[in-house]
């Protein structure tokens, strides 16, 4: 779920929905992109939130949800863990119900990389604009870089302040043609914003350091693949990251390193274990990667993290083991060999002496217990986790209903955040006057066509088919 506001600086609530289906296909559908009214806060958003639920009739189909790390967000979230209706529907007990977007945080942590070297990233994006001046300087830079014998063929485009990705881009981009601008600055007396050597050695040291975060980011912004799995392993190359710091001859970036390793550490305490879960379900690492990593993570700590983890899955496993299919009979079973063994009192000392020396083993369920002792398979990166879930499905029947919804969470709110960009084009100058439910329509109308597979769906002309209002009403 994401927010967005509109050229017409209206606020719109996007809901995108994620799950698998019979064949465990990833699927993800736009359910909701409606108007709401400011402020945003997160009672407003809870009301509204509750409402789709209602309207839908999914409250007991909700695993887990992924927002921002906002505040208004953590208020709805508890709101909504509170309320009568969601709170004996969550699963676990809602310890794995609130998501926080990983793109969103590691946009957080990035943005204080850049800090120290504002000057420098001025002076690049200066020289970037400096190129797209004019036709006559591109060819002119064209001509340099051929000159050099340089190959690299990518150009750099003017980054988006706001965005550290795009930043970054054109960082890397212009670290590659680095020879160029300096032939630039010797040809061109007009060109006043080259950096110096040291500044360009400055800006390679970030750039290399916050290559880890980009490479994250790729990753865990996909919607057509499970995300759930893979983002302990992106957030570990992080930590281990930050936890490197930078080389001594650039000891003046130290601090900024410190800086985002606090906010590293404030994000990994609230959310370690959502993060962690999904890779019990990965059958290349199960509990082994989790059990060595946060013992290294937390120290002294560690073993009660482990234990925690232990706990919310067992407590999970019961949870979807009382819904599973043939559970009842089960049930009836067990009942039934309980009065058997009440009834026969020559074995009662011998039952009572088997419950008093029961192994803890012997409380945890087989099927989980099964699929927990059974080896690692081989790691491969190939490895489709979706159909090897769904091969084993008869094996692990109740551990891979718990897969499907597990695995379904996304890791990040960009499936949500690129409605937005259909909704720029949609509620654009021309189209200005469309209504939010027409609005609303429009773009959930594209979003399953899309899914669909079909491609003759065209947005231009649209508005023909669409009643226009003489003005908007939005109560």
């Amino acid at each position: 779920m994401d927010m967005w506001t509109s050229n017409q600086t209206i606020g719109y609530m996007c809901i995108t929905c994620h799950f698998l289906d019979d064949d465990w296909k990833m699927n993800k559908r736009i359910v909701k992109f409606c108007f709401m009214k400011t402020p945003h806060t997160g009672v407003a958003m809870f009301n509204e939130v509750l409402k789709f639920i209602q309207e839908w009739n999914i409250e007991d189909k909700i695993f887990a949800i992924t927002l921002d790390n906002a505040s208004n967000n953590n208020a709805m979230v508890r709101l909504l863990r509170s309320n009568p209706i969601e709170k004996h529907m969550l699963c676990g007990k809602g310890k794995l119900f609130h998501h926080r977007c990983a793109a969103h945080i590691i946009n957080l942590i990035c943005k204080a990389g850049f800090e120290i070297i504002n000057p420098i990233v001025h002076k690049i994006r200066e020289s970037v604009k400096f190129i797209h001046g004019s036709t006559s300087r591109k060819q002119k830079f064209e001509e340099i870089i051929k000159q050099l014998g340089i190959t690299y063929r990518r150009r750099p485009n003017i980054d988006i302040a706001t965005r550290w990705n795009s930043t970054y881009l054109m960082l890397e981009i212009c670290l590659e043609l680095k020879r160029a601008f300096e032939s630039l600055a010797q040809q061109d007396p007009e060109y006043a914003y080259a950096p110096s050597l040291q500044e360009w050695d400055k800006a390679k040291v970030v750039s290399g350091f916050l290559k880890t975060f980009y490479d994250a980011t790729k990753v865990i912004s996909g919607s057509l693949y499970p995300t759930a799995n893979l983002f302990f392993h992106e957030i570990w190359e992080i930590k281990i990251a930050l936890d490197n710091g930078v080389p001594e001859e650039n000891a003046e970036l130290s601090e900024t390193i410190e800086y985002m390793q606090r906010k590293f550490r404030r994000y990994w305490k609230l959310a370690w274990l959502q993060i962690s879960f999904p890779v019990i379900f990965d059958p290349r690492f199960k509990f082994e990667l989790l059990e060595f990593r946060l013992k290294k993570a937390f120290g002294s700590e560690g073993e009660s993290k482990v234990a925690l983890l232990k706990k919310v899955l067992l407590d999970l496993f019961k949870d979807y083991s009382q819904v599973s299919p043939g559970n009842q009979d089960a049930a009836q079973q067990i009942a039934t060999a309980e009065v058997v063994t009440n009834a026969s009192g020559r074995y009662a000392d011998w039952d009572q002496h088997l419950s008093e020396n029961a192994s803890s083993t012997t409380e945890v369920p087989s099927e989980l217990d099964t699929y927990l002792k059974k080896g690692l398979i081989p790691r491969t990166e190939t490895l489709d986790i979706l159909s090897w879930w769904k091969s084993n499905s008869v094996e692990y029947p109740t551990l891979s209903r718990m897969a499907r919804d597990v695995l379904a969470v996304p890791a990040s709110t960009v499936a949500s955040e690129s409605a937005f960009s259909t909704g720029r084009r949609i509620i654009s100058d021309l189209r200005s006057r469309l209504t939010p439910k027409n609005v609303e329509a429009l773009i959930c109308l594209q979003d399953w066509i899309r899914a669909s597979g079909s491609s003759q769906f065209q947005m231009e002309g649209i508005e023909d088919f669409i009643e226009l209002p003489d003005q908007h009403e939005y109560a």
